[in-house]
């Protein structure tokens, strides 16, 4: 009988590396991949509360991070209109269009550079934490003296 204790030997691993890109102005984060999301939906539904619901976060928390992301930037990129006979919306200003766009450009060009150097990089690395890892597949410690593999 084998018992599996959910250790991966190091040889089985595989290793990626990923890059998450995001603006900041003075430490506080302006957008990123979900407040790309957020806006486009903002964009593409017409309404803060369906944009909410499309993505599956609260119209508080989608108030709150809009609220955040225009302190800090110090002019408006939603114009929201209250309900009424024809009903409320949304609209993005032109900071937000091109906000969006000169976002999307950059993580796309990181994207790019990083997908170019990926497979060699994961190469490498694999290489280079093979060299350093135990050879008995044991990460943990505490199960230094223990048997991966019992027969019976």
């Amino acid at each position: 009988m084998k018992i599996d204790n959910g250790l991966k030997k190091h040889n089985d691993l595989k290793w990626d590396i990923r890059l998450k890109v995001w603006f900041e102005i003075d430490g506080h984060p302006i957008i990123g991949d979900g407040r790309l999301a957020m806006l486009n939906s903002i964009h593409q539904n017409g309404s803060i509360i369906d944009a909410a619901r499309e993505i599956g976060v609260s119209y508080r928390k989608i108030r709150g991070a809009l609220c955040d992301m225009e302190k800090h930037i110090g002019q408006p990129l939603v114009k929201a209109y209250r309900g009424g006979g024809h009903g409320g919306g949304a609209t993005l200003t032109p900071l937000a269009h091109k906000l969006i766009e000169e976002y999307t450009k950059i993580r796309n060009g990181f994207e790019q550079d990083v997908s170019s150097y990926q497979q060699e990089a994961s190469f490498m690395l694999q290489s280079n934490l093979a060299k350093i890892l135990p050879s008995n597949g044991s990460f943990c410690p505490s199960l230094k003296n223990t048997v991966l593999e019992k027969t019976i």
